[in-house]
């Protein structure tokens, strides 16, 4: 007899099924506890809007070990950044570091 588990993702927001390969798994931390989401892209990007005033005035908390690297987060809002950015007529690539001048005029919308 075979067996087979299928693993189904569905947001954490809105309920809505996700394949495997449209996962966006954000980690964040708030009040000293650790929390991670499965979203949608969509539900990625908004989470990202939503954070991203108080994401830009905080401090970023640098720990030991190993640098992991972006997080879905920042991944979320980079995109968003070069979503806009390419709307609003600012030359960025997709990929590699966002110029500052961009960020700015973005947190300055």
């Amino acid at each position: 007899m075979a067996r087979k588990e299928v693993v189904q993702y569905t947001d954490d927001i809105t309920g809505e099924p996700l394949d495997a390969d449209k996962v966006s798994t954000v980690e964040l931390s708030y009040g000293g506890k650790d929390y991670v989401l499965d979203l949608s892209h969509e539900s990625s990007l908004k989470l990202a809007t939503v954070l991203d005033p108080w994401v830009t005035a905080a401090r970023k908390v640098t720990r030991g070990g190993s640098h992991k690297g972006a997080s879905q987060a920042d991944k979320a809002r980079n995109k968003a950044i070069r979503e806009w950015a390419k709307e609003n007529g600012y030359e960025v690539s997709a990929r590699g570091q966002i110029a500052k001048d961009v960020i700015e005029a973005y947190d300055n919308r």
